[in-house]
């Protein structure tokens, strides 16, 4: 019969590990929240969040007095899942588990598309739902039949007919590498070690990694105005009354105009990163590669800055 660990082993075992961990994912939070990009991308989601959060309650009210209700119960239940799904990438983000980030992220991107799918398709709501809401079971073939139609590759095609362009299918595969296991995406979950980069070395703690954080925020700001948008068009395509989304629609039209200037310039500087570290890594001198990048910053955008500023994340 085995003999059980003693009550000091099991503490001092306790005691070297658990506040190993606790000290590292505070000293990753901290570092995350101290990010300078970080300030803007707080109150942009706060502005988002606060305005989705409306939709969703005018759906309920629509669905409750049956307009549409397969419809708007349906934007609930994927606006649910992407709200919840939103708030937990952002916490494990502060954390620093970008592994589990991707793969909530990879979810919150069906999810985007789904909405806006069923706001141009509300005809195929009530086949969603009907079955997709059955139990999991892969020989009935009703949800069979439901996850054949409803994948995503088909979801993107139905889209682009519409002149819709997806959110998710340029960021999809890369996100769906991180959740199978992979020599590349394994770099989401632990460390190569650098005396030996054939080898992987896993972290018990998390570690901080800038680049990572910095390419999940803005796949999530990508995101922010889709829901609202297929709320629109669904109230649209059910004639719902226009005081279940005028005010809705206003302040919808006030935020994009400064999402998308932001997104421009978050998506140039993406862009430029990438390029700049690609040219590094080949042997160009780091302060040409700046300086160049510096005066094509001030040939966009007309203004006269110092530097790019350095400390900024590269993509992954």
């Amino acid at each position: 019969m085995a003999r059980k660990p003693h009550q000091n082993q099991k503490k001092s075992h306790s005691d070297k590990e658990l506040p190993f961990v606790v000290m590292a994912t505070m000293q990753v939070a901290t570092q995350h929240l101290a990010a300078p990009w970080l300030n803007d991308a707080l109150a942009q989601k706060y502005l988002w969040h606060t305005l989705f959060a409306r939709t969703l309650e005018a759906a309920s009210e629509l669905a409750n007095r049956n307009i549409s209700p397969d419809l708007f119960n349906t934007y609930v239940i994927l606006g649910s899942r992407w709200f919840s799904h939103h708030e937990s990438v952002e916490a494990l983000l502060a954390s620093g588990r970008y592994g589990d980030c991707m793969v909530l992220l990879r979810s919150l991107l069906e999810d985007t598309d789904l909405m806006t799918y069923f706001a141009y398709y509300p005809e195929d709501a009530a086949e969603w739902k009907e079955r997709l809401s059955r139990e999991p079971v892969w020989s009935d073939e009703v949800y069979r039949r439901g996850i054949q139609k409803f994948r995503m590759r088909q979801i993107w095609k139905m889209l682009k007919e519409k002149g819709i362009e997806p959110v998710g299918e340029r960021d999809y595969p890369v996100l769906s590498a991180t959740v199978h296991a992979s020599p590349w995406g394994i770099q989401f979950y632990g460390r190569t070690l650098s005396q030996a980069p054939d080898q992987l070395h896993l972290s018990l703690a998390p570690f901080y990694d800038p680049a990572a954080a910095f390419s999940a925020v803005l796949v999530l700001q990508g995101t922010y105005p889709r829901p609202i948008q297929a709320f629109l068009e669904s109230c649209a395509a059910a004639k719902a009354p226009k005081s279940q989304w005028r005010s809705i629609k206003t302040r919808y039209d006030d935020l994009i105009e400064g999402w998308q200037t932001k997104m421009d310039f978050d998506s140039w500087f993406r862009s430029e990163a990438a390029d700049a570290e690609d040219r590094i890594s080949r042997g160009e001198e780091p302060e040409a590669v700046f300086e160049d990048i510096q005066q094509r910053f001030k040939a966009r955008y007309g203004e006269d800055v110092d530097a790019v500023p350095r400390d900024t994340p590269s993509n992954t």
